[in-house]
Formats: structure tokens, C-alpha cells, sequence
């Protein structure tokens, strides 16, 4: 018989422990910026060529174009179902949040990130920002991308320490 109380008190120190890792982790990390214009068409993001990034997508001119339109959008472009797009969190609807996206990649980022701008899957969960050059709102959103490379340690490559900085 399993001892549900055993294996809370075994996960706990595991989740602890793991904690513990991320917050070393945290001390580490610096985040980077450049300019995500989705239409130029030269955007140079080939130096994004390492493993293990976080990184977050902002709206630089939200007084230009609010959060509700851009979630709108993006909801609407969802119901036509030629490309998977994220969830859309009503939290980032509200006036004031300038963060449109948030992501990890264990891969080599700037192959994430060429799939957001447009050039991968349709089935792929991402912004597909080609579609946003065609819209006479999303076309005027400048975007901002902040990312880090996390430096992890062997042991830690297929743990769950990536995820968890993407969640902070």
C-alpha cells in the first residue's frame, strides 16, 4: 500500500531542493535586450544562438495600442484555426501590463524565436507575428526582447529548474 503521507513529505523536499537550485540560479542570470520588429524584414537575431534561454516579449507602445485590442486579436485569430497560438491570459489584458509573452527554450533560442516571427510550423504554439504584418492594429505594436541564457549544470538540464524560471 502506497503512504500518501511519505511521498508528500519525499516531493516536498524534492520541491524544496529544487528551489533552493533555481534561486542559485536566479543570482546568475542577466537579462539582454534588442529591438523585435517583426517587420523588418533584416531583424538580426542569429547571436541568440545558445540552449537554455528564458525570455519575454514586451509592448513598447501600449499608449498607441491597448492591451484589450491586442488580446482580442489574438483570440480572433485563434478561432480561425490556421495556427496554433497561446493561451491568452486575461491578466495581460489589463491596461498597464506591457508583457505579451513569456517562453523558455532548451533548444537553441533564435530557432524559437524565428518560429514567433513566422517561420516554422503552423502547428506550433507561438505568436505567429506574421500574421500581424497583414493587420492594420498589430502592424503599429513595436515589441521588446528581453532574454538570458541559463548556464546549467548537467545534472540540471532535464530538470524542471527552466520551467520554473520561465513561471518567476
Amino acid at each position: 500500500m502506497v503512504d500518501i503521507k511519505t511521498s508528500v513529505n519525499e516531493y516536498a523536499e524534492y520541491v524544496k531542493d529544487l528551489l533552493i537550485k533555481v534561486d542559485n540560479y536566479t543570482k546568475v542570470i542577466s537579462f539582454k535586450q534588442i529591438d523585435f520588429d517583426f517587420l523588418d524584414e533584416n531583424l538580426c537575431i542569429n547571436q541568440l544562438k545558445h540552449k537554455n534561454g528564458i525570455y519575454f516579449i514586451t509592448i513598447e507602445n501600449l499608449d498607441e495600442v491597448g492591451n484589450k485590442e491586442i488580446c482580442n486579436k489574438i483570440n480572433s485569430f485563434k478561432t480561425l484555426k490556421t495556427h496554433k497560438y497561446p493561451k491568452v491570459n486575461s491578466n495581460n489584458c489589463f491596461e498597464g501590463n506591457n508583457v505579451l509573452y513569456v517562453g523558455k527554450s532548451k533548444g537553441i533560442l533564435h530557432t524559437r524565436l524565428h518560429i514567433h516571427l513566422g517561420n516554422g510550423s503552423k502547428s506550433t504554439y507561438a505568436l505567429h507575428l506574421e500574421q500581424w504584418k497583414n493587420d492594420e492594429i498589430l502592424k503599429k505594436v513595436k515589441l521588446k526582447l528581453y532574454y538570458a541564457f541559463v548556464d546549467l549544470d548537467n545534472a540540471h538540464i532535464e530538470s524542471e529548474i527552466l520551467e520554473m524560471l520561465e513561471t518567476a
